[in-house]
């Protein structure tokens, strides 16, 4: 009996000593990932990265089909009662 206890107890601190490690591993990745480098690149740097330069055509705005497009009419409120009395009723 003495002996079964004993290898509980090891097989406890073993797991423990595991659990430790393990923690300790993710907390040095985690800090790796945030803290590690020290470097924070600039705006401009992250801009220039995706896009080399940006030029916009504004001569499209005086395209004849868009000036003939006409303005969305307002739509009116609705007038009634809104919602039912049994939301649920089919």
């Amino acid at each position: 009996m003495a002996k079964i206890r004993r290898k509980q107890l090891v097989k406890q601190k073993n797991l423990i000593i595991i659990i430790l490690i393990l923690i300790v591993f993710i907390i040095f990745i985690v800090w790796q990932f945030y803290y590690g480098t020290g470097y924070e690149p600039k705006e401009e740097e992250l801009i220039s990265e995706y896009f080399e330069k940006i030029e916009v055509n504004f001569d499209i705005l005086d395209d004849p089909q868009l000036k003939g497009l006409r303005k969305i009419e307002e739509i009116p409120p609705y007038e009634g009662k809104i919602g039912r009395d049994i939301p649920f009723a089919p």
